[in-house]
């Protein structure tokens, strides 16, 4: 009877690609030729850690990592029915993972608490610089940010083209005007993040020069959705008329407060709208609304 030491080392490699990121250093412990295979690249090239993992797991596991790894998801203790402000994550992992992770391309932190000094204001700092999608869910940072530093304040200096934002209550609108307004963002996702500050919401600017700046064909076409959250109409309405014309999907629904006709007016603004999520809106049932759309914007689907 052939035994799993049995087989090649390619099939092994293969079998070890399904195994929980979490728990794949106990094999180590079983033989040491699973130890030995622990080192081939494959195994992490795409990093899930999908459970909670204690500190002394990450610093055990951050040496396999490297310019072959392309994806990392890390998941913390501030989660499920009893969440703990326990941070495993510390600045000295940050630093070790933009060292040697030059190759990452996303980064996810679920439920994850950090402790100083990982701030709001600091964060993106922090990530290696080959990031273009980054998702943060339920996570808690320190710091209330500032006008001139909140946590989006150095998205232009990234190389983020993809953002989704999760249950996160330390955002202000500041955050949501450099995300939507930044051209080279591709996916901005906002989902359930209910007490957006307002601080300096006024920031946003109308002049025409710059209205002519936002609706430049340079600019990368966006897909926008974002759901559950509590905003103002009248920083919604600028948004989207400075950056409707490259929206090109859009889900609004349960958000608090948003009167989505008065929004999308006029329709011209959303010349290259070929999706839209209302459901849950103030108009998920009205008739003439999507009447409208479709006459205004012929090659939009509406999802109602």
């Amino acid at each position: 009877m052939t035994g799993l030491l049995d087989l090649p080392d390619e099939i092994l490699v293969h079998i070890l690609l399904y195994v929980s990121h979490c728990k794949i250093l106990q094999l180590g412990d079983v033989h040491n030729r699973l130890q030995n295979l622990l080192n081939n690249t494959a195994v992490w090239t795409h990093v899930s850690f999908s459970r909670p993992v204690p500190a002394s797991v990450l610093r055990k596991c951050v040496k396999y990592l490297g310019r072959h790894t392309k994806s990392l998801r890390i998941t913390g203790y501030s989660g499920g029915k009893r969440p703990k402000p326990e941070s495993n994550i510390t600045d000295s992992f940050f630093s070790t993972l933009k060292q040697k992770c030059v190759g990452l391309s996303s980064l996810s932190f679920h439920d994850v608490w950090f402790n100083q000094p990982v701030r709001v204001d600091s964060f993106l700092r922090l990530i290696p610089d080959s990031v273009t999608s980054l998702e943060l869910k339920n996570c808690h940072l320190p710091h209330t940010p500032t006008r001139e530093k909140n946590f989006l304040h150095l998205l232009n200096r990234t190389n983020i083209q993809k953002l989704a934002l999760i249950k996160c209550k330390w955002l202000v609108c500041k955050d949501m005007i450099e995300a939507i307004s930044n051209p080279k963002m591709q996916t901005v996702r906002f989902e359930e993040c209910r007490s957006f500050s307002n601080i300096s919401h006024s920031v946003v600017i109308k002049t025409p020069r710059q209205m002519s700046a936002q609706k430049r064909d340079n600019q990368e076409p966006l897909d926008l959705t974002i759901c559950g959250c509590e905003l103002k109409q009248e920083l919604m309405k600028c948004l989207f008329t400075l950056n409707g014309a490259r929206i090109h999907k859009l889900t609004l629904n349960s958000n608090k407060n948003i009167k989505i006709k008065q929004l999308m007016t006029p329709y011209s603004n959303f010349k290259k709208l070929e999706y839209l999520d209302v459901r849950k809106s103030d108009v998920e049932n009205d008739v003439n609304f999507m009447q409208e759309v479709r006459s205004n914007i012929p090659r939009c689907e509406i999802n109602t």
